[in-house]
């Protein structure tokens, strides 16, 4: 005598999914997203109506309210961004998902590389600002607390490890663990009345399908996609491309060693924007002739670079960029505020790492294009 179960129409139950459900995980990631959202909103609204009219000292030199716009406009971008991956977290979307994993990715990436580059130069701050108070007459050396600034510099260094490096570890962890992906992926799958065996069954065979079986071209076919190293390379250009429309307001760049200004300086970071565009479409489109041009157009960015540092006398560029901007350079400028020049080569080459890491990361991605895929 047969020992299954029958449920009520006659067949047996069907199995369990062979993954742990996490649907109450990716509810609960989703809400911790829509808190970042309401951060970054806060933040655009702050920037957009609070520090423009923000009371001046007299001898402050009055800030474009551009700049405060363009840093309203970046917060809220990335207010939309997390609004989105939240709200297809809740709903266990697996675009929210590889969304979640290019973010997370590109926030630890550079929240690694900042944190140790933060951690360089905010001894050098704090030094600065406890030389700044202890000069002070209302504040004296005798009413600050013995190891003030070592306290506010562990303080804020354990802030600045949580929010850019275990916060974004924590986010990339649980989007790339394989339940998390078959719960996306399951329930992306079209649900049918036709679970049980639709096709003619040898005799013998038991008389129901698998759901596992009925529903693996389903998920196979909600698996494609672009690659994430694809994704997150598309991400990067879009985001240079957004960033380099900053010069629109601030026209001033810098091209083998030549100082570009006004409707030239437009007219060159436009034409970067544009290329940066193509290559997020072409990249997108997995066409190989837009991997070509991202490569060709790096190598010509890195020469450019090594003519400026030749050329050029960064300090003197960056004060005429602070004073486009309508600040004065001996109140903003590293170099004037006392920093050690041993410090901004260390972080110079810190950029220079990250350019050439992105370099590594770009040549990778070939892999991902089709070996047929025409240059032109």
């Amino acid at each position: 005598m047969n020992d299954i179960a029958l449920n009520a129409s006659g067949l047996p139950p069907l199995p369990g999914p062979a993954y742990k459900d996490r649907r109450g995980w990716l509810i609960a990631f989703g809400i911790v997203e829509i808190l970042i959202a309401c951060f970054f909103l806060l933040m655009c609204c702050f920037m957009a109506l609070v520090i423009p009219n923000m009371p001046r000292q007299p001898a402050q030199p009055e800030v474009p309210s551009g700049l405060f716009l363009v840093m309203a406009a970046f917060y809220g971008i990335m207010a939309a961004i997390f609004a989105a991956a939240s709200i297809g977290s809740i709903r266990c979307r697996n675009w929210a998902r590889i969304l979640m994993i290019v973010l997370s990715s590109l926030w630890l990436a550079f929240g690694v590389l900042g944190t140790v580059g933060f951690i360089v130069v905010m001894p050098m701050i704090l030094r600065q600002q406890e030389t700044i108070l202890r000069q002070n007459p209302a504040v004296g050396a005798a009413q600050l607390p013995p190891n003030f600034m070592t306290i506010v510099m562990a303080i804020t260094i354990v802030f600045q490890v949580f929010v850019m490096v275990l916060l974004p570890l924590i986010f990339l962890i649980f989007y790339t663990r394989k339940n998390v992906k078959a719960t996306c992926l399951a329930l992306a799958a079209p649900a049918t009345s036709s679970t049980y065996s639709a096709t003619p069954l040898s005799p013998g065979a038991p008389a129901y399908a698998s759901a596992a079986t009925s529903g693996a071209p389903a998920v196979s076919a909600a698996a494609k996609g672009l690659p994430v190293p694809i994704v997150i390379a598309i991400v990067c250009f879009l985001v240079w491309c957004l960033s380099k429309l900053f010069a629109l307001w601030l026209p001033i760049t810098l091209l083998f060693g030549v100082t570009l200004r006004g409707v030239a300086a437009r007219l060159v970071v436009l034409a970067f924007a544009l290329v940066d565009l193509y290559c997020a479409w072409n990249f997108y489109k997995l066409r190989l002739r837009g991997w070509w041009v991202a490569i060709g157009f790096f190598v010509f960015s890195l020469l450019s670079g090594i003519v400026t540092l030749i050329r050029v006398d960064l300090r003197s560029f960056y004060d005429e960029v602070y004073r486009q901007m309508g600040m004065n350079p001996q109140q903003v400028s590293p170099y004037a505020l006392g920093f050690d020049p041993r410090s901004m080569h260390f972080l110079m080459a810190l950029g220079w790492l990250i350019w050439g890491a992105f370099f590594v990361f770009l040549v990778y991605t070939k892999r991902y294009f089709p070996a047929n895929s025409k240059v032109s």
